[in-house]
């Protein structure tokens, strides 16, 4: 049995973790962006910036964020095909990934 005083410490933990989590993956994907400004074709760059979404869309949707989920599932599909179908990463692609900041 579950009581209320413990679900609520339990929601309280889970936003910490993904808020935490979030901010993390936040910075990376920013970090990752800026770097590709200057250097389009990094591979790391591209990588990192590619998990930063993919961990931020599968926590937004574990918590029912389903309107976050589907932006960065976005910033997920345009960064696949610039990792796997070598779509050059230009200043829209930027802007529109930048967008999810």
């Amino acid at each position: 049995m579950v009581l209320k005083g413990d679900l609520d410490d339990v929601l309280t933990e889970l936003w910490e973790c993904f808020s935490q989590d979030a901010h993390e993956s936040f910075k990376g994907l920013e970090d990752s962006l800026l770097e590709l400004e200057t250097q389009p074709a990094s591979r790391r760059a591209i990588d990192r910036a590619y998990r930063a979404v993919h961990t931020l869309k599968g926590n937004a949707r574990v918590l029912e964020l389903y309107r976050m989920e589907t932006l960065v599932h976005h910033a997920e599909d345009l960064l696949g095909l610039v990792r796997d179908y070598d779509v050059e990463v230009d200043p829209v692609r930027t802007f529109a990934m930048e967008a999810v900041l």
